[in-house]
């Protein structure tokens, strides 16, 4: 069964714009049977998608551009297949 969970610009920013938290952490996110879709302003459309593995080895950063999107934890960059994150774009 292929499951998805959402996130929101505003939700990002607002979890974000804590002094405690640095991004939103995503736990027990198993890819090829969940989608993980993010919707993000039109202005990061065009910028590049990064997926990388926490200097600590608890988890993969997803970042878009130079900004921190959200902490998988538990998994690397190599465990997370090409399907399993999705953007999508708003004004």
């Amino acid at each position: 069964m292929l499951t998805q969970s959402s996130f929101s610009s505003d939700a990002l920013s607002s979890m974000m714009n804590t002094a405690t938290m640095i991004a939103p952490v995503v736990t027990g996110f198993v890819p090829g049977r969940e989608v993980l879709t993010f919707t993000l302003g039109t202005e990061d459309e065009d910028a590049d998608l990064y997926l990388r593995d926490m200097a600590d080895g608890s988890g993969c950063r997803i970042e878009v551009g130079e900004r921190l999107i959200a902490i998988i934890a538990g998994l690397s960059a190599n465990d997370i297949d090409e399907g399993a994150i999705r953007f999508e774009f708003e004004d």
